[in-house]
């Protein structure tokens, strides 16, 4: 048997997927409709790994986003997420300048909304 950490070492990675969207800061109120696209100046990095389980032989799919708010304001966004049973972040406040990490497993990165 392998433990949690030495499992996630062990998986033999089939492909790793990093993405960075940055943009400069935006001017004014960046406060939006919840369920809309948050705005560029919410800096997203995707980072994705799929490999082969070793004690079950399955795909899994393991995942971060890490979101940074560069805007002129605080703004509350959710990360959405695409697959089977596909679970979305729930509500998250930034502050402004603040980084948070959220992550997920057999799932995909979707988009970044206001909540």
């Amino acid at each position: 048997m392998f433990s949690a950490g030495v499992r996630v070492l062990a998986m033999a990675v089939v492909a790793a997927t990093v993405i960075a969207i940055t943009a400069p800061v935006a001017l004014g109120n960046v406060q939006g409709t919840p369920g809309t696209t948050a705005p560029a100046c919410v800096d997203r990095q995707i980072e994705e790994a799929t490999g082969i389980d070793p004690d079950f032989g399955n795909l899994v799919t393991l995942g971060a986003v890490w979101l940074t708010n560069n805007c002129a304001d605080e703004i509350n966004v959710k990360i959405l997420t695409l697959g089977l049973g596909a679970i979305d972040s729930g509500c998250m406040h930034l502050g402004i300048g603040e980084r948070r990490k959220w992550n997920y497993a057999n799932r995909r990165y979707r988009k970044t909304v206001f909540c």
